[in-house]
């Protein structure tokens, strides 16, 4: 049975939205003039030309757009002098997303992305707006599937995985154009106000750090608690849904989002440590899916926060079929090797006290900013050495029908499980060292769009080289 989709109005809006900030800037521009009873120049109706032109363009695209539903295949058709059609095969979507804004919620519309395992990194493949009714349907449709068990996460679990997923750098990249924006439309400096409002109560905090460091620090307590309040606003009502063949993760309050996927088109499973959640000794999963790519990464997070116990538990019951009963190979346990994981931190302290000695004499007059500077790279440098212990006591590779890795990937410590058939390449590298001491450094990247990798450092070459030939069946 063919079914014909049309587009929703509200994507026109998402259309323009590259344009928002000059259609905005250019709307509220010629308001003001003809509330003080300026003359409208020739600028201003050049402004509203250009709106015009995007606006009929955003209009045109939006009455022009198809989705047609028919049986075992999907086309999109969009433009109007240059009229594309995309078709895809059922089985091969990967992954189906909805995403509804408040100003969705009110008209009733939904922003709906469809990935294949194909097409742009970082990007959705197919993004348009439909009803909420058609979405639904569209939905039930693709994915017809059973829900068997449905998954809640407590307040606590969820503000976890907020405070270890925010940055003061992602507060900033939020809250500065928001505050620029501001000031330009009020004609108010705004930042400056702000600045030295931070300067004033900065200054009141009498501290061994100079005055600089004091509101430093203050603007990124401010940009982080930003960042904070974002993500957990993102996240909130995190729920998951166990079906047959698929799983169906929601979060959001203001923004609501659903995500579901089928399970064969998980390229593997993450179990993840970000150095604040050390703090509280919790870890969360994640999964990497063919052409779900909106990002950087294209995995999706399935459980918020968890104890190792605990999401080891759900990582089977969830995904029986990546269980391994291989024997694992771990880094040799010797004083030597245990000293190889140790090696980069200690080179890293010593330079730092170096130089931190070197600039103390130089620098005379800023040896309170020097040593705080010492601090926070010593405290990187602690982080990174209890990484290094990480993976000398609790790294291993286990190669079978799945296969198991434990290691590290810069300052997060990382699990990574898949099938032998989702691995695009295992990298053994060897230094002078592991040929005298008999290890080797085992690298697995994961063939999916944007590749995942973990590598296990310092282990038995003879073992593991044994296990990679036993489970692809090769000789070296």
């Amino acid at each position: 049975m063919k079914r014909v989709y049309r587009a929703h109005p509200l994507m026109i809006l998402s259309l323009m939205k590259p344009y928002i900030l000059f259609v905005v800037i250019t709307v509220l521009g010629i308001v003001l003039k003809y509330l003080s009873g300026d003359r409208i120049l020739n600028t201003t109706l050049i402004s509203i030309g250009v709106f015009a032109f995007v606006l009929l363009t955003a209009v045109i695209r939006t009455l022009c757009f198809r989705l047609i539903l028919e049986e075992g295949t999907i086309t999109v058709r969009k433009g109007f002098l240059l009229v594309k059609r995309a078709t895809i095969d059922i089985s091969n979507l990967a992954s189906f997303r909805t995403r509804q804004n408040p100003l969705d919620v009110i008209f009733r519309a939904a922003t709906v992305r469809i990935n294949t395992e194909a097409g742009t990194k970082r990007r959705p493949d197919f993004e348009f707006k439909l009803s909420l009714k058609n979405s639904r349907t569209l939905t039930s449709v693709l994915y017809i599937d059973k829900t068997e068990s449905k998954v809640r996460f407590s307040p606590f679990k969820v503000a976890i995985l907020a405070a270890a997923s925010s940055s003061s750098f992602t507060g900033l990249f939020i809250g500065v154009p928001i505050i620029n924006c501001a000031s330009r439309l009020l004609g108010v400096g705004l930042n400056r106000m702000l600045f030295d409002e931070i300067n004033s109560v900065s200054s009141k905090f009498e501290t061994y750090f100079p005055p600089i460091v004091n509101a430093a620090s203050l603007i990124l307590i401010i940009a982080y608690a930003i960042s904070f309040f974002y993500t957990l606003v993102k996240y909130i009502n995190f729920k998951l849904y166990l079906c047959e063949s698929s799983l169906v993760v929601k979060s959001g309050f203001f923004v609501r989002q659903t995500t579901l996927f089928k399970k064969s088109a998980i390229n593997n499973v993450k179990i993840v440590q970000s150095p604040l959640m050390m703090l509280f000794r919790r870890y969360s999963m994640k999964v990497s899916v063919g052409g779900f790519s909106e990002k950087r990464s294209a995995s999706q997070i399935i459980i918020p926060a968890d104890k190792h116990s605990g999401i080891r538990e759900d990582l089977y019951k969830y995904f029986p079929f990546l269980s391994n009963e291989q024997e694992a190979v771990i880094p040799k346990r010797c004083a030597s090797v245990r000293n190889r994981f140790f090696f980069w931190p200690t080179v890293c302290l010593l330079t730092v006290t170096i130089a931190a000695i070197i600039c103390g004499l130089i620098f005379t007059d800023f040896g309170r900013f020097i040593f705080f500077l010492t601090t926070v790279a010593f405290s990187l440098i602690v982080i990174f050495a209890y990484v290094g212990l990480y993976g000398y006591t609790r790294g291993k590779l286990q190669m079978g029908d799945s296969i198991s890795a434990q290691g590290s990937k810069g300052f997060t410590t990382c699990e990574l499980y898949c099938s032998k058939e989702n691995i695009g390449q295992i990298k053994i590298t060897r230094v002078f060292a592991d040929k005298k001491q008999n290890t080797c450094n085992v690298k697995l990247i994961v063939s999916s769009e944007s590749a995942d990798s973990i590598s296990v450092n310092h282990i038995n070459f003879t073992d593991a080289m044994k296990q990679i030939q036993n489970c692809y069946n090769f000789k070296e």
